[in-house]
């Protein structure tokens, strides 16, 4: 966060005004895309975990410390 701010800081002393609010809109749209998109892919991705579930799966760990 210290980082962006820096580069917010010096973008805001250095450009104009119209430009930072372009900057700002593209910064706030790509996060809210992120943030929906990745909430409509998780729905899917616990739909397919949770299928894959079954009570006969057997932990690799479990195999890989019993000995004969």
């Amino acid at each position: 966060m210290i980082e962006i701010g820096t580069v917010v800081a010096v973008m805001m002393i250095s450009y104009a005004i119209e430009f930072m609010a372009i900057v700002a809109a593209t910064f706030v749209l790509y996060s809210a895309w992120t943030l929906i998109f990745t909430r409509y892919r998780m729905r899917f991705q616990r739909a397919v975990n949770s299928s894959r579930r079954s009570p006969t799966a057997v932990s690799s760990t479990a195999c890989s410390t019993m000995k004969p």
